[in-house]
């Protein structure tokens, strides 16, 4: 996947300053001028992504809490593999946690759809690191 086409960055997590930060972390950044979203329910990140329009040339990617009231991440993913494959194949899922619990990064790094697993709070070289191994130019 092309950085150029990556257009559009999901940020799911039910805490708002980690939301800021991380918007504000990915903006400064200058590595992508792709639209950010920011949904605080993992239900509210379906919602979004059912109302999308699919294009295989407009790769996406989600930042995802596990821990979230409601729907967790865990479920969040068994909801969104169920969606269109051309959205599954074209998305890539970084679990993005607080989480210590050495289960949830095994299952992480098991879980098909999830490309990478890493812990909050995302930093610029961690968001570079993900532009660099997943949208390279």
């Amino acid at each position: 996947m092309n950085r150029e086409k990556l257009n559009q960055i999901l940020l799911i997590d039910d805490d708002e300053p980690v939301n800021f930060l991380h918007e504000m972390i990915i903006k400064s950044s200058k590595l992508t001028d792709a639209r950010i979203e920011i949904k605080m329910l993992a239900q509210q990140g379906l919602e979004f992504l059912k109302s999308q329009s699919v294009d295989e040339d407009e790769p996406l990617l989600i930042f995802l809490d596990i821990n979230m009231p409601r729907m967790n991440g865990w479920e969040f993913l068994d909801e969104f593999e169920s969606m269109p494959s051309e959205l599954v194949d074209n998305t890539i899922v970084v679990m993005l946690t607080t989480s210590l619990n050495p289960d949830d990064k095994s299952r992480g790094e098991k879980h098909p759809a999830v490309k990478k697993f890493m812990t909050k709070p995302l930093t610029k070289d961690g968001f570079q690191n993900v532009l660099e191994e997943f949208f390279p130019y």
